[in-house]
């Protein structure tokens, strides 16, 4: 865990804070080793208002060539004083293996409601133009997902400024103070598949595939895989990515093959769980063969 602090007088134009950050987790139903994904959520600290809304437009990655993936481009009007405690996910996609030098957000409008119910704007710098700069480099490695949340804490990030006897009046600008916690949320299973007579790996004309499914939850088709991964022909691997922490039953099937069930098999915050299959074919005599495409049985 990554955890940078940035002080109320840091200009929006200027680096707000910094990430450094290796994996994270969201869920994927197929795994991939050509990227990943990025989750930013945002929760904030008490503040002595009634409402600080704040209109983000767009959220983005940017890598270290300059080139900017957008995350999310809905605008989303979030009122800040409802988050204390409570995370909310801004954007998330899903992004190649690389180095990232920026999370950018684009807060297009911001006012708050004061303790009298007056509504007052606020002057956001820059925020709605070049957008607000979250600035350092991060990693982005394969079959992980990068999860960070955005603390903001509302009641230091909210300057006043003039008086109520000077012609422009009070003013009240946005110069966000916010603390960045990266964490790694997802874990990995992988291991290989054989042929129990002749430990080789299962050809793959016979389709042998791994496939995840939460720990006790019926495989007909009511519950989504967590995730799914064929068997490499050449050295019998797989790898099944992404995986939120907990238990899952591991299901590996081939054409011509006796399905084989691990069930609890535990998964850990970046870490990968070894589990390794032995194949039994099935006898030439026999009609009935279980195919990698049908979906197992439940646990029974």
């Amino acid at each position: 865990m990554n955890v940078k602090y940035i002080g109320a007088a840091a200009a929006l134009s200027a680096t707000l804070f910094s990430t450094g950050c290796g994996g994270g987790g969201l869920s994927s139903g197929t795994t991939s080793s050509s990227g990943t994904g990025l989750q930013v959520s945002l929760i904030d600290a008490p503040g002595n208002y009634e409402h600080v809304y704040v209109t983000v437009s767009s959220v983005s990655a940017v890598d270290g060539s300059g080139t900017a993936t957008v995350l999310n481009s809905q605008s989303q009007n979030i009122d800040l004083l409802t988050l204390q405690n409570v995370s909310k996910v801004i954007g998330s996609a899903g992004l190649p293996v690389g180095q990232y030098s920026q999370i950018r957000l684009t807060v297009s409008s911001a006012s708050l409601v004061d303790n009298s119910g007056v509504t007052h704007t606020l002057v956001v710098p820059s925020g709605s133009q070049t957008g607000i700069k979250l600035v350092d480099n991060f990693t982005i490695t394969a079959n992980q997902t990068t999860a960070v949340t955005l603390d903001f804490n509302a009641a230091q990030s909210i300057v006043q400024a003039g008086n109520a006897s000077s012609p422009q009046g009070i003013k009240y600008l946005l110069k966000p103070v916010i603390k960045v916690v990266a964490t790694v949320t997802s874990g990995q299973i992988g291991g290989t598949v054989s042929d129990s007579v002749t430990s080789s790996p299962i050809v793959s004309t016979d389709n042998p595939t791994v496939t995840a499914y939460p720990a006790g939850s019926a495989t007909d088709g009511t519950v989504p895989a967590s995730a799914s991964s064929p068997v490499s022909a050449t050295d019998g691997s797989y790898s099944l990515a992404k995986l939120a922490p907990g238990n899952y039953d591991v299901y590996f099937t081939a054409d011509n093959y006796t399905q084989k069930v691990v069930t609890g098999v535990a998964v850990t915050a970046n870490n990968t769980t070894s589990e390794n299959a032995s194949l039994v074919a099935v006898s030439a005599t026999t009609t009935t063969t279980t195919t990698a495409s049908s979906p197992p049985p439940p646990p029974v």
